[in-house]
């Protein structure tokens, strides 16, 4: 465009004008595309399951991909986005918590149908050290959300028992051990199965 134009932008009728690393041009508006197909839709669909996962999950699982991701160019939220999209678009388990130094790391973690109404039973390996917490996300399948969160401590040994899911139905459970005095500087990575709570 001439010289004498420093800066225009905005569009008019059927023509766009805008600014690129300090030239003026102009180009043909676009009007996007949104057919809405099937692969959109389960994209947008798993996109915004892993938006209300990673919000409502517990702090230090945010906490540690914020450390994780620390001096990189992204964010902890865009980075848990980015690893999981294909896995959730899949149905797949997904990953909430990467290895940092951690005074224990989660070696095993398998859940299985408990015994009683709602149960699910989990085995893990190693036994919780002095200071962490092994914590636990229940997810029921095909859902958006955490039904259950909690942790078992020092002394509590595998397998321990969640109790007060739906009877019959069936769970991603995931677990990762952390030091609590450290926030999410001392975290194992999570390690994720599939049960069905006792009917």
């Amino acid at each position: 465009m001439s010289p004498l134009i420093v800066d225009i932008r905005n569009k008019v009728a059927d023509a766009v004008f805008a600014k690129w690393k300090g030239v003026n041009y102009v180009r043909s508006r676009v009007v996007p595309a949104n057919p809405k197909t099937t692969a959109q839709t389960e994209v947008r669909e798993a996109l915004a399951r892993l938006v209300n996962l990673y919000q409502t999950m517990n702090n230090f699982a945010r906490l540690n991909l914020v450390e994780y991701m620390k001096g990189k160019n992204a964010t902890g939220f865009n980075f848990f986005i980015g690893k999981n999209l294909v896995d959730e678009r899949a149905g797949n388990l997904i990953t909430l918590t990467m290895l940092l130094p951690a005074s224990t790391t989660l070696t095993t973690f398998t859940p299985s149908t408990g015994a009683g109404a709602g149960e699910i039973d989990v085995a893990f390996t190693p036994a919780i050290g002095t200071g962490d917490l092994l914590e636990y996300h229940c997810r029921k399948v095909g859902t958006d959300e955490w039904q259950k969160l909690g942790n078992w401590t020092q002394g509590q040994t595998s397998p321990q028992t969640i109790t007060g899911l739906d009877a019959g139905a069936s769970y991603q459970v995931y677990g990762y051990m952390y030091d609590a005095s450290e926030g999410g500087e001392e975290v194992s990575q999570s390690i994720g199965g599939l049960a069905t709570a006792h009917a």
